[in-house]
């Protein structure tokens, strides 16, 4: 399928060629675990981000499986601005975790205070998850 698009001079220019997006999310369901997540904030300045260390944690064996991308949230050190009385939401992808783990926690492991922290997840067959995000 091709698209037009228009120039500065108000003039057609040469068709777009749209193109699929490389990273196709629902491909990756099957295989990795996806958190679906969102935060309400609590005050008119509340901002948010995610820190790369973010790992999910198997609660039998203490494997982590590292957060492989984020979505809609900002990576630190930069934050995501929410506004006050709207629902923030964003998705983390990580690696697969043991097949025999039956519950994980997510875990965005810094010092700082304020940090997310998802505690004692039931595992479900298709490791996609929507969940609301706690603060330490």
């Amino acid at each position: 399928r091709k698209s037009s698009q228009i120039n500065d001079s108000n003039t057609l220019a040469e068709p777009l060629q749209i193109i699929k997006p490389e990273f196709d999310l629902f491909l990756l369901e099957d295989r990795q675990v996806i958190l679906h997540s969102y935060h309400f904030p609590v005050s008119f300045l509340d901002r948010i981000r995610i820190h790369p260390n973010t790992c999910l944690i198997d609660l039998n064996t203490g494997y982590r499986s590292p957060m492989l991308q984020n979505f809609n949230i900002a990576m630190a050190p930069d934050w995501s601005w929410m506004e006050l009385g709207r629902k923030f939401e964003f998705t983390l992808v990580f690696a697969g975790l043991p097949k025999d783990c039956t519950r994980f926690d997510m875990l965005e492991d810094v010092p700082d205070t304020g940090r997310l922290h998802i505690r004692n997840i039931q595992r479900s067959k298709s490791d996609v998850y929507y969940l609301r995000m706690n603060f330490d």
